[in-house]
C-alpha cells in the first residue's frame, strides 16, 4: 500500500487495503469456529490439564468473540 500511495496510484492502495480487510474478515470467520469446534482438543494439546480445563475452557469461550476486533486493530 505504502508503494503504491508513493507511486501516486491511489485506486491500487485503494483496492490492496479492500483486499486486506475481506482477508481479515474471511480468516476471523474461519478460526472463530474452529476455536470453539475443537476448544477441548486446543486447551489440552495447549497443556491444560483436568482440574484446569473448566477455567481455561471459559476463557477460550471469551477468546473468539474478541477476534475480529483483534485482527482489525492489527492487521
Amino acid at each position: 500500500m505504502s508503494i503504491s500511495l508513493g507511486q501516486k496510484e491511489e485506486h491500487r492502495a485503494r483496492a490492496i487495503i479492500g483486499n486486506s480487510f475481506f482477508m481479515i474478515l474471511v480468516i476471523s470467520a474461519i478460526v472463530t469456529p474452529l476455536l470453539l469446534l475443537n476448544r477441548e482438543k486446543i486447551l489440552y494439546l495447549l497443556g491444560s490439564s483436568r482440574d484446569m480445563y473448566p477455567y481455561a475452557e471459559t476463557c477460550l469461550q471469551y477468546m473468539p468473540a474478541g477476534l475480529l476486533h483483534h485482527f482489525l486493530d492489527v492487521g
